[in-house]
């Protein structure tokens, strides 16, 4: 997700801008960060909603109720227009109006500083998001459960632990921000370091969940082959290439020396 990469990526450039004592640098800066964390949760929105419509629908029929290129693009509209919708009005009130709620970008750290402005362009929106991928998650984890039971039913063999597909599902739906919920709510330390740890390595394991699959190796596996096959090939039709004509020469030479 190259929104959230974004995201994370300023955050860490932000103490080494702040350094600088440009603020319009700064606020700048703010404001992106913004967009990127906001668009990042938007599209862990997606993905949520749209995991749920396929394992809830099932796999024919979601394929039958919409084109997907349709829903693609319907989800980059939504995605894209929400984060700019936000932030754009949170730039309105920062810019036009002495409200309590204004962000205060680069007012201090080169995030938003006021705690009534992230309270209601950040923590708000988010938590609205997470709420409604938490109920998205539930019916995935239903409608898994369901299928898994009904497909060892049919097939009669036992029902395995789905642990590891919730946990993707609950990764890739951004739920490991409640960590960071809890704890503000709770001052648990130990939620603290549960928050900071899924959340800092959460791009890590999107990533490792998506590529690491054995689809993926097994395109690479034959990949590799075929890659070593064609290079096998063109090395052994170089070589009787180069024997042959190694042939035709020693062949000539012989004629050559018949002749004289």
């Amino acid at each position: 997700m190259a929104s959230l990469f974004v995201a994370q990526l300023l955050h860490l450039v932000a103490p080494f801008i702040f350094e600088l004592k440009n603020q319009s640098l700064c606020k700048a800066l703010s404001i992106v960060t913004h967009f990127a964390f906001l668009a990042a949760f938007f599209w862990m929105n997606v993905m949520s909603f749209d995991i749920c419509f396929i394992f809830s629908t099932g796999f024919t029929n979601s394929g039958e109720r919409g084109s997907p290129s349709k829903r693609v693009l319907f989800y980059r509209f939504y995605a894209w227009l929400g984060a700019v919708i936000i932030v754009g009005s949170a730039a309105s009130v920062e810019y036009t109006s002495d409200s309590s709620f204004k962000p205060g970008y680069g007012d201090g750290v080169c995030w938003i500083s006021n705690s009534r402005g992230l309270m209601v362009f950040f923590l708000v929106p988010i938590a609205i998001l997470l709420f409604s991928n938490s109920v998205f998650f539930l019916i995935s984890a239903v409608s898994i459960h369901m299928s898994s039971k009904k497909t060892s039913r049919i097939l009669k063999r036992k029902n395995t632990c789905k642990l590891l597909i919730y946990t993707k599902l609950s990764v890739v739906m951004g739920l490991t921000w409640c960590f960071g919920f809890s704890a503000a709510a709770t001052n648990s330390q130990a939620l603290w370091y549960l928050f900071i740890f899924f959340n800092t390595l959460q791009g890590f394991f999107i990533a490792t969940f998506f590529l690491c699959t054995k689809k993926v190796f097994q395109i690479v596996r034959d990949g590799a082959s075929s890659f070593y096959s064609n290079t096998r090939s063109l090395t052994v039709k170089k070589s009787l290439t180069s024997k042959s004509g190694n042939e035709k020469g020693r062949n000539a030479s012989r004629k050559f020396e018949a002749r004289y």
